[in-house]
């Protein structure tokens, strides 16, 4: 289990690597030139809105009284904003 766990994560830090680095070439790509200072700094603010989204649920949840619940509903909230992405994808 902890040679799975590793290896896991590997691949998504892999993955998501290279839609980190690939994603803002992509929306470069298909966007006219005027757009393309506005394209990109809403691309890397909305990337910084994501960490510090991320942040502040841990924050709170290790707030709580007993965060070994409560762990869980960043993950089942994070289900709306992958569906959102599909959806815009």
């Amino acid at each position: 289990a902890p040679l799975l766990v590793v290896l896991l994560r590997f691949g998504q830090g892999f993955f998501s690597a290279g839609e980190t680095t690939i994603a803002p070439l992509l929306i470069l790509n298909y966007i006219n030139k005027e757009h393309h200072g506005r394209a990109s700094g809403l691309y890397g603010s909305t990337t910084v809105f994501g960490e510090m989204m991320a942040s502040l649920a841990v924050t709170v949840i290790s707030m709580t009284q007993n965060p070994g619940i409560w762990w869980r509903i960043p993950f089942i909230a994070s289900f709306a904003t992958g569906a959102i992405g599909l959806y815009i994808r």
